[in-house]
C-alpha cells in the first residue's frame, strides 16, 4: 500500500485555515486597522505563498486580504 504524501494532505488544511483567518480579519482590514505590520497578516501571506508554490488553489478571502494588506502596508 502506498502511503499518502503528507504535504498533499496538508494543503487543503492550510488553505482552509488561511481562509478562516482572512475572513476573521476582513472587517478590521477594511477599517484600515492594519497600517502597521501584523503577524496575522504575515501568516496569511505566508500561507498563500506556500499554497501557490505547491500549486494549490488559494481561497478568495486570503487573496483579497493579502492584496489589501500590501496596499495598506500591513505586511512586514
Amino acid at each position: 500500500m502506498i502511503a499518502p504524501n503528507p504535504l498533499f494532505c496538508a494543503l487543503p488544511l492550510v488553505a482552509a485555515l488561511a481562509e478562516e483567518l482572512a475572513f476573521a480579519l476582513t472587517a478590521d482590514l477594511m477599517a484600515e486597522q492594519y497600517r502597521k505590520p501584523s503577524p496575522a497578516l504575515d501568516q496569511i501571506a505566508a500561507g498563500k505563498a506556500f499554497l501557490e508554490k505547491n500549486r494549490h488553489p488559494v481561497g478568495p478571502h486570503a487573496q483579497e486580504v493579502v492584496e489589501i494588506a500590501k496596499a495598506q502596508g500591513g505586511l512586514a
